[in-house]
C-alpha cells in the first residue's frame, strides 16, 4: 500500500511543478486578454457612438436635400416665367417697331394738314375776312349763286373733316403712346419681380448647398474616423486574437505534460462551439484556402468602387440566408459596427482573418473568443448599416490589410 501511494505523490508533485510555472503566464496572458478584450468593447462603444452621429448628421440632411429639391423646382419655374417674359417683350417690341411706323404716318399727315390749315390762316389774314355770306350776294346770276354756294360748303365739309382727322389722328397717337407704355412698364415690373424673386430663391438655395456641405464634411469625417477605430479595433482583435491561440496553445502543452507524468488519460479543453455546425451540408466548400461563408449572387466585387476602396466581396442573398465560417478559428469580435449594422470578424492563425457585415443583431450567433469550425453556422444575412440591399460584405484580412477574397476562394 505504502508503494503505490509513493509513485502517486511523487506524480503530484511533478505535476504541480509543471503547472506552475503554466499558472504563472496563463495568469498573464489572462491579463493581457482581459485588457484587449476591455479594449475591443471601448471600441465597440466609440463605434456605436459614432453610428448614431452619422445616423442623426442622414437625419439632418434628409430635410435639407428635400428642400433643395423644392427650391430647384421652384428655380426652374421662376427662370420658365422669366423666359416667357423676355418672349413677350420681344413680341411687344416687334409690335411697337410696327406702331412706330403707323406712328410716324399719322404725324406726316398731321404736319401736312397744320400746314394746310396755316395757309388758309396765312390767305385769310392777307386778303382780310371775307364774309360768305358777301361772296352768296356777290353773284352775277341765280347759277353763280349756286356755284359759289356749292363752293362755299365744300370748303366748310373739307375745313370740317379736316379739324375731325386732324382730332382723330393726334388723339390716336396720344392713346397708342399712352398703351404701349402701361405694356412696357407693366411688363418690365413683371420681369423686375421675376427676377427678384430669382434672386431670392437662388441666395436660399446657395445657402442649404452651403449647410448640406458642412453636413457632408461632416459625415465624411466621422466616416474617415469611424474606419480609423474599426481599424484599431481589428488590431486589438488581431492580438486577443494571438493571445487566446497562445492560451490554448499553453493549456494544451500544460495538459499534455501532466498527462505524461501522471500517465493517466486526459482529454484536452473542449472547443466551445456554442451550438452544432449548423447546415454543414449547405455550406460549399471548393477546398480553397477559405470556404464560400454564404450561397448567393456576387453582386459587387473588391476594389475601387464609386470613388473609395471597396475592402471586399458582397454576396446578394435574402435575408435569414445561412453565414458560415469559411475556416477553423476564434471569433475575435461580435456585434454592432458603424457602416456594418453588426459584424464578425474570425482569426484563422497566422496573420489571416475574416470579417463579415451588415447583419441584424439577432442574425450574430456567435460571442468573442468563441472557437468555430470551418462551415459552421455563425449568422444569419441581414441589411444593417449603410447597406444597398439583403448581402453579406465578407472580406479577407492578411495582417491588417484586406486582400481580394476570391484569390482565396476559388
Amino acid at each position: 500500500m505504502k508503494k503505490r501511494i509513493l509513485p502517486l505523490a511523487v506524480a503530484a508533485t511533478l505535476t504541480f511543478s509543471l503547472t506552475v510555472p503554466y499558472s504563472t503566464a496563463a495568469d498573464s496572458l489572462d491579463d493581457e486578454i482581459k485588457e484587449l478584450r476591455q479594449q475591443v468593447e471601448e471600441k465597440k462603444d466609440q463605434q456605436k457612438d459614432i453610428q448614431n452621429q452619422l445616423e442623426e448628421n442622414e437625419k439632418k440632411q434628409q430635410p435639407i436635400q428635400k428642400r433643395l429639391d423644392q427650391l430647384a423646382g421652384s428655380l426652374e419655374k421662376t427662370k420658365a416665367k422669366i423666359r416667357e417674359l423676355n418672349a413677350q417683350i420681344a413680341e411687344t417690341e416687334r409690335e411697337l417697331e410696327q406702331l412706330k411706323k403707323k406712328l410716324q404716318d399719322a404725324e406726316e399727315r398731321v404736319v401736312k394738314r397744320d400746314k394746310l390749315l396755316q395757309e388758309r390762316v396765312r390767305l385769310m389774314y392777307e386778303n382780310g375776312k371775307i364774309s360768305y355770306i358777301e361772296v352768296l350776294f356777290g353773284a352775277n346770276d341765280f347759277s353763280d349763286f349756286l356755284a359759289r354756294f356749292e363752293s362755299i360748303r365744300t370748303i366748310i365739309e373739307q375745313d370740317k373733316t379736316l379739324l375731325v382727322e386732324q382730332k382723330r389722328d393726334r388723339d390716336m397717337i396720344a392713346d397708342s403712346k399712352r398703351k404701349v407704355e402701361e405694356v412696357v412698364a407693366n411688363l418690365n415690373t413683371l420681369q423686375q419681380e421675376a427676377e427678384k424673386e430669382r434672386k431670392l430663391l437662388a441666395s436660399q438655395q446657395e445657402e442649404q448647398k452651403l449647410v448640406l456641405a458642412g453636413l457632408q464634411q461632416e459625415q465624411k469625417e466621422l466616416e474617415e474616423i469611424s474606419e480609423e477605430v474599426q481599424q484599431q479595433q481589428r488590431d486589438f482583435a488581431a492580438k486577443l486574437s494571438v493571445n487566446l491561440e497562445e492560451k490554448q496553445r499553453q493549456k494544451a502543452e500544460a495538459a499534455a505534460k501532466a498527462k505524461a507524468a501522471t500517465t493517466a488519460a486526459k482529454t484536452g479543453p473542449k472547443s466551445s462551439n456554442n451550438g452544432s455546425n449548423g447546415s454543414v451540408s449547405a455550406f460549399r466548400d471548393t477546398g480553397s484556402t477559405f470556404g464560400w461563408p454564404a450561397n448567393g449572387r456576387l453582386s459587387s466585387y473588391f476594389g475601387q468602387r464609386w470613388g473609395r476602396m471597396h475592402k471586399g466581396i458582397d454576396i446578394a442573398a435574402p435575408v435569414g440566408t445561412p453565414l458560415y465560417a469559411a475556416a477553423d478559428g476564434v471569433v475575435t469580435y461580435a456585434g454592432p459596427a458603424s457602416g456594418y449594422g453588426n459584424m464578425i470578424t474570425i482569426s484563422h492563425g497566422n496573420g489571416m482573418s475574416t470579417l463579415y457585415g451588415h447583419m441584424y443583431s439577432n442574425g450574430v450567433q456567435v460571442s468573442s473568443g468563441q472557437t468555430v469550425k470551418r462551415g459552421q453556422k455563425i449568422g444569419e444575412v441581414g441589411n444593417a448599416g449603410r447597406s444597398t440591399g439583403p448581402h453579406l460584405h465578407f472580406e479577407i484580412l492578411k495582417g491588417n490589410t484586406a486582400v481580394d477574397p476570391l484569390k482565396y476562394l476559388r
